[in-house]
């Protein structure tokens, strides 16, 4: 989940971890067991709640790192307040040759979110997007060993995963009491992806999903009952 949002497609399908700029992550929970009450179906053996920094200070910040086989990643986070509008944009790419034949990967991602503070309530608007493409090289064949270990798999030479992912979303939080809050979140999501294996046309597929979710929360806070 993304502060508290799931981001697991509902077909079991992998989620778009690049639209995650690692920059703007604050801190990760994890939920070990079943978290199925709080969470719902999916988060039967646990859930990893990543949560972003929404703090009202302002960060500036880049960070790249390089390695072999080409490896190379660039994260930025530009967060600043005005008055009582906080504006925050976070980007990031990253890119291998991979360290077998046909096991290239690149992703990149953007995310923008501006939001309007009224007293205890806000408003915000969050848009998102983002780019993965990844070689898949198969199996290590041959007796152990033998043979060239980063030759790919014959049946996977030429073959890959792309895929795209953009989604807005609308949300606020009004101050009901002084122990109870509402959450209100209005999302839109798409995605393409496309699986194509070149020596087997009957693996080549894509197909395109899209979600709209509306989820309203209302959060009580009952002291030492938690």
């Amino acid at each position: 989940l993304i502060n508290g949002q799931r981001i697991t497609p509902i077909d079991s399908s992998s989620p778009a971890w690049e639209m995650i700029p690692v920059e703007s992550i604050e801190r990760i929970e994890i939920t070990k067991g079943g978290a199925g009450v709080q969470y719902g179906n999916g988060a039967t053996g646990g859930a990893i709640n990543i949560v972003t920094n929404e703090s009202f200070q302002n960060i500036n910040h880049v960070s790249a790192s390089y390695g072999s086989f080409n490896t190379h990643t660039l994260n930025a986070l530009a967060q600043n307040k005005f008055n009582d509008t906080l504006f925050k944009v976070a980007a990031n790419t990253e890119h291998t040759n991979g360290w077998r034949e046909n096991s290239a990967a690149t992703a990149y991602a953007a995310n923008a979110r501006l939001t309007q503070f009224f007293g205890e309530n806000s408003v915000y608007l969050d848009v998102f997007g983002s780019h993965r493409y990844s070689q898949s090289p198969g199996g290590v064949v041959g007796q152990v060993g033998q043979g060239n270990a980063q030759a790919a798999k014959w049946n996977n030479v030429g073959s890959f995963f792309e895929g795209e992912n953009y989604g807005a979303t609308l949300g606020g939080v009004m101050q009901l009491a002084s122990n109870t809050e509402l959450v209100t979140d209005l999302s839109y999501k798409t995605a393409n992806l496309t699986y194509e294996e070149p020596k087997t046309p009957d693996n080549n597929n894509t197909y395109t999903r899209w979600s709209i979710v509306f989820s309203p929360r209302l959060k009580m806070d009952f002291n030492k009952f938690g």
